[in-house]
Formats: structure tokens, C-alpha cells, sequence
């Protein structure tokens, strides 16, 4: 079923690499998020 590239086929693969980019990049944040909670939880902070 592999045929040339459609113009819909390559709409549908940016749309999905940027899926897949947003993805990282959200796993990214939640990993600097827990980091920031971590050191909040070492050194309580003076408000």
C-alpha cells in the first residue's frame, strides 16, 4: 500500500512528528516541574 507521497499523507506526517515533538517536550517539562518540586520540598521556601 506504500505509494508517493500525497499531499494529505504529508500533512498527516508533520501533524504526527509534531505530536510526537510536543510529547518530548511536555515529558521535558514535567521532569524540570519535579525537579523544581524536589528542591522546593529540601529547602522550604520563606514567604
Amino acid at each position: 500500500m506504500e505509494t508517493a507521497p500525497t499531499y494529505a499523507g504529508y500533512r498527516a506526517r508533520i501533524r504526527l512528528v509534531r505530536i510526537c515533538m510536543a510529547l518530548l517536550s511536555m515529558q521535558g517539562d514535567m521532569a524540570a516541574a519535579r525537579d523544581i518540586v524536589a528542591a522546593a520540598h529540601r529547602k522550604p521556601a520563606r514567604w
